[in-house]
């Protein structure tokens, strides 16, 4: 038990490593003056993007989220609209092949003026990685990659850090949200079923407009 205890506090102290990173604010500021956010990742990571997007969309944060694998297959259509959008290629190790193969197009596509006003967002866990291959880059900086632990002994089930990363998406999430007072207000309309959705009087409002 101690050694879960361990791992836990470490997966803490990256989730603060990850506030402290000095780009942390600097990306969220250009979230809330963006069209759109997309959430980019491979395997348990595009579930984890799955589930952030439901966060977001709940509090009234424009987001989608993209596989890195169904973009070559005609998903990155999402991005040729001109609209203002910031993308997070989201990755443990910041290496997986399918995500780094998208951000090498995307930037090739950018280069060649085919996608415009697009930010790519690198958010893993290795500080080691290429960051010069995006334009903001959130990793922890106090823990080596090669230290970082998971639930089972060899590191290698996706668990504590999949969790921390998530963790820090839905709180940069919360904290745009709470910065404006339109989303506070229209949260309600956004839960009008479920326990949310009693607590904030929509299950009145849906029994009234159901007559």
């Amino acid at each position: 038990m101690s050694n879960i205890r361990e791992k836990i506090e470490q997966s803490n102290e990256i989730f603060f490593d990850f506030l402290n990173n000095e780009n942390y604010g600097t990306v969220k500021n250009i979230i809330e003056v963006s069209d759109d956010v997309i959430f980019c990742g491979v395997g348990k990571n595009w579930y984890i993007c799955e589930k952030i997007v439901k966060t977001w969309l709940s509090m009234g944060i424009k987001c989608e989220a993209l596989d890195c694998v169904h973009a070559l297959h005609g998903d990155l259509g999402m991005l040729q609209n001109n609209l203002k959008k910031v993308i997070f290629f989201i990755s443990k190790s910041g290496k997986t092949e399918e995500m780094v193969k998208l951000l090498n197009i995307v930037n090739d596509l950018r280069n060649q003026g085919i996608l415009k006003n697009v930010v790519t967002v690198g958010f893993n866990m290795n500080n080691t990685v290429d960051k010069s291959k995006y334009d903001y880059c959130l990793t922890p900086s106090s823990i080596p990659y090669s230290d970082v632990k998971e639930f089972d002994e060899r590191n290698l089930v996706p668990s504590l850090s999949i969790n921390t990363m998530q963790m820090v998406l839905d709180l940069m999430g919360v904290e745009i949200y709470e910065n404006n007072p339109k989303m506070i207000e229209n949260y309600k309309y956004n839960h009008l079923a479920g326990a949310n959705g009693k607590r904030l009087g929509g299950d009145k409002y849906i029994e009234t407009v159901s007559k």
